[in-house]
């Protein structure tokens, strides 16, 4: 899992270089730092990027550093469901900087449910609840 996290980092790194000011993988986590005014444009990569694809917001945290210069880290807990993987993605603020809003950021697609006709089970291209072994889920999953 870790050598998966390393890739990841580097994908992201390499494909917002302007926003990523660091990375690193901790205790099995891939945590990213940001600039605070790419929050919201990055938050949005992560979700349409199909190597990452982190639709969950799972917490938003604060840390308070008192002797740092950036006193606050903001700290968002990304999961992707589809990769199996969380993210945590740091930006350090100031004393009375105005972190971005990511409400504006658009939802992922939530897809088209309907019957199976290979096992009758409720199914579709974003949220297969058939059974792995279902050719129609297969199929959905690796598009």
């Amino acid at each position: 899992m870790s050598e998966a996290l390393m890739d990841l980092g580097q994908r992201i790194e390499a494909k917002r270089p302007e926003q990523v000011a660091g990375w690193n993988v901790t205790h099995g986590e891939l945590t990213v730092e940001i600039r605070a005014t790419a929050l919201p444009g990055f938050i949005e990569f992560l979700k349409a990027d199909t190597a990452c694809r982190f639709t969950t917001l799972v917490d938003i945290t604060a840390v308070d550093w008192p002797e740092r210069e950036a006193r606050f880290d903001v700290v968002y807990h990304l999961l992707s469901m589809w990769q199996n993987q969380r993210i945590q993605v740091k930006c350090a603020v100031n004393e009375g900087d105005m972190v971005p809003t990511i409400t504006g950021v658009p939802r992922p697609p939530t897809g088209t449910s309907a019957r199976c006709s290979t096992c009758s089970a409720s199914c579709s291209p974003i949220t297969p609840t058939c059974a792995a072994s279902c050719p129609t889920t297969a199929s959905a999953v690796t598009r």
